[in-house]
């Protein structure tokens, strides 16, 4: 309030309706008398675009909470997850994606099977079905086998990582999947 006093300035209440806001997490506000007031402003970090019904998109960050129910093209590089949970579960799913740069860099889609599996899409359509448990595991398998055939690179339709002692392959061109043992030697 111009002209007021910087005593009478309600910061709990600023504090508190700046917080409120779309992007705002957190908002700190400080007197510095005798004429100065401060504020300092962190914002929520985007993680994902969230799929719900209608197939409309809403933009949530990294604590799994919606940002905005509009997100712009500035977001279409992120992520899009659906699937009951998928929200909560997509940021321990993220860690292990990261941890494989090469599979990281081709995924695009990652659908919640069941709120208890993930399907993850990449940008040509393959689909890597990944197992209820030991996720990191059949991530590493993939990247592995990524370094060595490029198998993302190829016209892949399925790649089923679900069980722990192969991978099984689908690809475009022929019906017949075929059987990859895996290799303990990560």
């Amino acid at each position: 309030m111009r002209g007021g006093s910087i005593l009478a300035y309600d910061l709990k209440g600023a504090a508190e309706r700046l917080s409120s806001l779309d992007w705002i997490k957190k908002a700190t506000i400080r007197r510095d008398l005798p004429d100065t007031v401060y504020v300092a402003l962190e914002e929520k970090r985007p993680l994902a675009l969230l799929q719900r019904e209608g197939k409309k998109l809403a933009l949530i960050d990294t604590e799994s909470q919606i940002i905005t129910e509009s997100p712009d093209e500035r977001f279409s590089n992120l992520v899009i997850i659906s699937g009951e949970g998928a929200a909560e579960n997509f940021p321990d799913l993220l860690k292990l994606i990261l941890a494989q740069p090469e599979i990281a860099s081709k995924i695009t889609i990652a659908k919640r099977v069941g709120d208890r599996r993930w399907n993850l899409y990449t940008a040509n359509d393959a689909r890597i079905q990944l197992p209820e448990d030991d996720v990191a595991y059949a991530l590493a398998r993939l990247d592995k086998y990524q370094k060595t055939d490029y198998v993302l690179d190829k016209p892949v339709k399925d790649i089923d990582l679900r069980y722990p002692d192969r991978i099984v392959l689908q690809s475009i061109e022929d019906n017949t999947p075929r059987i990859i043992p895996a290799d303990f030697n990560l």
